[in-house]
């Protein structure tokens, strides 16, 4: 499972803020982070605010998108979680829409 997480930068209007997949390799640095942290946590999305930012913290420096330490990027950035893995089923619509069915 992968976790998509938006960064952005309210209080900066200027600086442009980004979307990072934390993968299982950020999952893993995450849970070994901090005593009681689980995967399970993550997949049912019982996770405390301090550990998003934690988990989007370490996959933003993986990817180079974000490189100061925690304690800045908890006070800059505002974080958003999606969550994507291979059971999510494509949004768009099969056959006809409510519009062309009622013609």
């Amino acid at each position: 499972m992968e976790l998509v997480l938006v960064v952005s930068f309210p209080d900066q209007p200027d600086r442009e803020g980004f979307t990072v997949v934390a993968d299982p390799r950020d999952q893993l640095v995450w849970e070994r982070a901090k005593k009681g942290r689980s995967l399970g946590d993550l997949l049912t999305l019982q996770v405390r605010i301090e550990d998003l930012y934690s988990l989007a913290h370490i996959a933003a420096k993986r990817t180079k998108k974000y490189l100061d330490d925690l304690a800045v990027f908890e006070v800059e950035a505002a974080v958003v979680m999606g969550r994507r893995d291979d059971s999510d089923e494509d949004p768009s619509p099969e056959g006809p829409s409510a519009d062309e069915s009622s013609s």
